[in-house]
């Protein structure tokens, strides 16, 4: 692809750059090329209003590991008609051509949008362009639109989330294969406390509307879960009721469910306060005041602390972390290095065994790997086998048994 004057302005400037005539949005990608292949990409439509114009862009989070990921968007121009087309043809296909810019080269792939993405994205065009109409040619400015988005949050900001779309997905797959495995009786017990769960909300809220579950304290980590999940299941109470069932009844320890149940009472009662909370505060006291009082009581008797919230959440598939690759099972590398291995040993198992790891690296053999993706493999796997230690409570490093050397 041959890049204009303007479009390296972009990448400087944006991280990102269009090029319409062949529907493509390009990023300039700082890992090594094959990378692209197995990161993580998660879109956002942002509408923002400044005085000189609304404004809508396309921003993307990227990132082929959790700690740190690539931030790009690149605004549009709503009175350009290339701009315009590019964006509706996005909103029908339903897909986004990427192209990832390296100094070794470039390679393209596809992001795929669904339905639910498409009609809130097109949604929110519309809304834009109406905007835009309001202002009078001479009054609109895009550029300073855009200084003023630059400006504005950071495009971190927007990105928001516990869990990914495709982690999402894996934990539903995963909890129904287990739920599958559940005696009628631990299914039965599930459905009852999915009842009673699904039974405060609604008691407090017709749907699931999202301003309602935005009311949870954002500082517990575990249930901002909450709005993950409401993206997913959001006007599909019988599919949430469904994910509910399957998670509770494939959990295990059981303990965790008897928490959960614990929990319900406490959830209605912080509902019921945050529902007073956004009241006229002059407004029945005596109500807020009962609800505070009867909140810490129940704190106070059940011994609430952040470990029973990780495990209720964990009830629910949800392991905390950040966008980028799902937990992965380090077991087998934790044994090897326990019977005296060598970190190098370790890696090239986990190179050997696992076809996605084969594929990220170019599918090539372990001993033909340079040495720098020899030494980012090793830490990845050391990092794993650390993060299975710290999951089971195991020591890390490995105690290396003696009969081993």
């Amino acid at each position: 692809m041959r890049i204009t004057n303007r479009d390296a302005s972009n990448l400087d400037r944006f991280g990102c750059t269009v090029a319409p005539k062949q529907n493509l949005i390009c990023i300039r990608w700082p890992h090594e090329l094959h990378c692209a292949n197995s990161a993580n990409v998660v879109v956002r439509l942002i509408h923002t209003q400044s005085p000189s114009g609304p404004l809508l862009s396309l921003a993307f989070e990227i990132s082929c590991t959790r700690a740190l990921p690539l931030y790009c968007f690149f605004p549009f121009d709503l009175r350009r008609e290339t701009h315009a087309n590019f964006l509706s043809n996005i909103f029908h296909k339903g897909r986004i051509q990427l192209r990832f810019l390296a100094d070794s080269g470039e390679i393209k792939r596809t992001h795929e949008l669904t339905d639910r993405q498409c009609e809130k994205m097109n949604d929110l065009y519309a809304k834009a362009c109406a905007d835009a109409e309001k202002f009078a040619a001479d009054v609109y400015d895009f550029d300073r639109a855009v200084v003023a988005f630059e400006q504005g949050p950071r495009i971190v900001d927007y990105f928001q989330y516990v869990i990914t779309d495709l982690e999402l997905q894996r934990v539903m797959c995963i909890n129904q294969e287990n739920a599958a495995k559940a005696t009628p009786e631990d299914r039965a017990e599930a459905a009852s406390i999915a009842n009673e769960l699904l039974e405060v909300f609604s008691s407090q809220h017709k749907g699931f509307a999202r301003e309602f579950i935005e009311k949870i304290p954002t500082i517990i980590r575990s249930l901002l879960f909450c709005l993950d999940l409401h993206k997913q299941f959001e006007d599909d109470y019988d599919g949430f009721a469904d994910f509910l069932v399957n998670v509770i009844a494939g959990h295990a320890p059981k303990e965790d469910n008897q928490n959960l149940r614990a929990s319900i009472p406490l959830l209605d009662s912080m509902l019921r306060l945050m529902d007073h909370l956004t009241e006229d505060p002059d407004k029945d006291k005596k109500a807020r005041d009962a609800e505070f009082r009867e909140i810490m009581s129940r704190i106070t008797a059940q011994g609430w602390s952040f470990e029973m919230l990780r495990s209720i959440a964990s009830v629910l598939g949800f392991q905390g972390g950040r966008p980028g690759r799902p937990v992965k099972d380090y077991s087998v590398e934790y044994e090897l290095r326990a019977v005296g291995k060598k970190w190098r040993e370790v890696a090239e198992h986990n190179f050997n065994n696992d076809p996605e790891i084969q594929q990220e690296f170019g599918g090539r053999n372990f001993a033909n790997l340079s040495p720098h993706q020899r030494m980012i493999l090793m830490h990845r796997v050391k990092e794993g086998v650390r993060g299975f230690a710290k999951r089971t409570d195991k020591p890390f490093p490995p105690e290396v048994q003696k009969n081993s050397r």
